[in-house]
């Protein structure tokens, strides 16, 4: 039996599109859209797997998906992606291994933010700042690089490394966690 393609719902075409042809170079099927806001009325929730949104559709049209693909298709799972990792992101989520960091967390603090995790199984962790998008790529700082051990982690993010940031993503091996910075001031 042939496996369910996924769905990947975006703003920009040209980048849902490369992100689709190189999953069809792991032989993975998926189709594109960039109108999340008639998903609900274009696509069949029961005809995917996983439904992946770009970072620029998500809010309150995602949200709506959500509750109502997975009301249709129990079995249906969903991801946010972020295009610079998105197609490690999808692989590692059709592949899931137990989560090495749960509870990921950008937590306001009188200096600026700290990031706080529980690490579940120690190895390799990679904290990277994505700044703003230009030209030839995203801006980005390395803010953690090396091996963590199980426990509580707690970083103090450096105001330099806030400064027009859009989004953190911490990486520990073929796991992703995103963080939006927005989302810590809409709180």
């Amino acid at each position: 039996m042939t496996e369910k393609p996924i769905l990947i719902l975006g703003r920009v075409a040209a980048v849902a599109e490369g992100i689709a042809k190189e999953l069809e170079s792991h032989g993975i099927h998926a189709v594109t859209s960039t109108d999340p806001e008639h998903a609900d009325t274009l696509f069949d929730p029961h005809d995917y797997r996983l439904v992946v949104f770009g970072s620029g559709a998500v809010g309150p049209v995602t949200e709506h998906l959500r509750r109502e693909f997975g009301r249709a298709n129990p079995n249906l799972r969903f991801l946010d992606a972020f295009a610079p990792v998105a197609v490690r992101q999808i692989l590692s989520a059709l592949d899931p291994a137990e989560p090495r960091i749960t509870d990921p967390r950008l937590v306001p603090d009188a200096d600026g933010l700290r990031l706080t995790a529980t690490i579940r199984a120690g190895g390799p962790l990679r904290i990277e700042v994505y700044r703003t998008l230009t030209d030839a790529g995203w801006n980005t700082d390395v803010v953690a690089d090396g091996p963590v051990k199980p426990g509580p982690f707690d970083l103090a993010l450096d105001p330099t490394h806030q400064d027009d940031a859009f989004m953190v993503v911490l990486t520990a091996g073929d796991e992703f966690h995103l963080l939006r910075l927005d989302s810590v001031a809409a709180a």
